[in-house]
């Protein structure tokens, strides 16, 4: 597909008022979006017992869709999760009334039941939704009662984003998408695990010998895993920890250390569960790997080889796909690969840091790249042409087109190095930079642009700093109140902004 570059108005570091998508190609994307199918083909003998009838066939309408939260009713029952979506399969968790979980996979539909397959800590298993014979739901979306209350950064609301009064040394952080916590990584070996509307409210603490070199939260926000290097023993690792409130320590270890012993130098961590991955990138000899290991066992269970150094992962929101953005001597790509069977499904040509937008239950997941141009490119996650229930989950790239964020200078242009999505969806926050070697021009201003994706209006504001170089982490809090902004200094000095939306009025 033709790809469709909006180009600037203005010759600014950031293109303020870019232009909006004309009716025509806006018509083709919305088309192209919701022409999304699921092939017809028929299921295998093995996927009988999964699919549901296409007229439900007495089971109960589906409440819940995948990469939304549900929860066990408050008057319910405690509730089993299984091995299979079957009454004979293993029964491997089990679900208290009231307790949250998040949607990964299904739904399926036998014994009677509907089922769905759900991520519950650091397990995964399948959970009756409702029954034929009884007529009742076991379970129930996340009642908005019990959502946080969200006070989402929209474009119109963009004026009233002002800093709030936090400082702490320079640091990295990684926020939950789904859970209001962040973990903060300082240069003094410190890990704090806090509110993420609230970096003040300290909710635990990890010290140590080891640099952290990534992090990541599970769907729960309860469990993280942390890749370190430990310089004594010049050698890498990966451990998982887990958060409960009240509890002394409030995070500990939930499982034994994972050793990375005679792989390249890790440079980043997802947690799927029930999986832990681990990316190692060789800048020599251009090459590195995936790896999946049992987040509970530490067990080896899967590879992806790869022929170019990595340097970005980031998940999708069923747990069963990440996208990898890689580059060497065989040029550059950005890859989706199924960690179920272990293997690249699609490949798109361009490199570049990454961000996942879910749109939970339609089978059109965005993949979006920020690339070294300045743009932003935009792909549809699709599902294979052969999918079946339960595999609905994305398998190849259709290109939408770019957006042109930062406008090119003769003199300099700033490259895209990160990417945030409100918990929404509609709103990208871009971080530009210039690169390490590079030299910011005095009357270059570097600042978050934001990018309207139901309009693809580019919008920038009061998120900057006058001697900011670049700005190399951005996440919002998941209740969408809160927006965190890492940067660099033109000195080279690491900060940390924290960064609100004020009431209105």
């Amino acid at each position: 597909m033709t790809s469709v570059v909006f180009r600037p108005t203005q010759s600014l570091g950031f293109n303020r008022r870019g232009q909006s998508m004309n009716g025509i190609v806006r018509r083709m994307i919305a088309a192209l979006a919701v022409a999304v199918f699921v092939a017809t083909a028929a299921p295998t003998d093995a996927q009988d017992y999964l699919a549901c009838p296409a007229d439900l066939g007495g089971y109960l309408r589906p409440l819940l869709a995948i990469g939304e939260r549900g929860e066990i009713r408050a008057d319910g029952v405690p509730t089993r999760g299984r091995s299979a979506p079957t009454l004979d399969a293993e029964i491997v968790f089990q679900i208290e009334p009231g307790t949250s979980f998040t949607v990964v996979g299904g739904s399926a539909c036998a014994d009677g039941y509907l089922w769905w397959r759900v991520a519950y800590g650091a397990q995964v298993g399948w959970v009756a939704e409702s029954s034929v014979e009884e007529r009742i739901y076991y379970v129930q979306p996340v009642s908005v009662e019990n959502e946080s209350p969200r006070a989402a950064i929209t474009r119109e609301s963009l004026s009233r984003i002002v800093a709030l009064p936090f400082e702490i040394s320079p640091a990295r952080f990684t926020l939950a998408s789904t859970a209001p916590f962040a973990l903060v990584r300082t240069p003094e070996l410190v890990t704090t695990l806090v509110a993420s509307s609230d970096p003040r409210r300290v909710l635990g603490l990890l010290e140590g010998e080891r640099r952290v070199v990534d992090a990541a939260f599970d769907a729960t926000g309860q469990f993280f895993a942390l890749g370190t290097f430990d310089a004594e023993q010049n050698g890498y690792s990966a451990s998982l920890y887990r958060y409960v409130a009240g509890a002394s320590p409030s995070v500990f270890p939930a499982a034994a250390p994972i050793v990375l012993g005679g792989e390249p130098p890790l440079i980043a961590v997802a947690l799927q569960t029930p999986y832990l991955l681990t990316l190692h990138a060789d800048g020599e000899n251009a090459s590195g790997a995936l790896l999946t290991w049992r987040a509970d066992s530490g067990e080896l269970v899967g590879r992806v080889e790869f022929d170019m150094s990595p340097a970005y992962l980031v998940s999708d929101s069923t747990g069963l796909m990440v996208a990898v953005s890689a580059a060497g001597g065989a040029g550059a790509e950005t890859l989706l690969i199924d960690l179920r069977r272990q293997e690249i499904t699609a490949r798109v040509p361009e490199y570049g840091v990454l961000a996942w937008n879910p749109y939970p239950g339609s089978g059109r997941e965005q993949l979006i790249v920020g690339n070294a141009d300045g743009t932003v490119s935009v792909y549809l996650a699709l599902p294979s042409e052969a999918a079946q229930p339960p595999d609905i989950v994305p398998a190849r790239l259709e290109r939408l087109g770019a957006v042109e964020v930062f406008v090119r200078r003769a003199d300099a242009s700033l490259s895209v190095v990160s990417l945030a999505l409100d918990p929404g969806g509609q709103l990208l926050a871009v971080g530009g930079g210039i690169g390490a070697n590079g030299a910011l021009p005095d009357d270059l201003r570097v600042a978050v642009a934001f990018v309207d994706l139901t309009t693809y209006i580019v919008s920038a504001d009061s998120v900057g700093g006058e001697d900011w170089a670049s700005i190399d982490q951005l996440a919002f809090s998941s209740d969408g109140t809160a927006l965190w902004v890492g940067y660099t200094s033109r000195e080279r000095r690491a900060g940390l902004g924290f960064y609100g939306v004020a009431a209105a009025g």
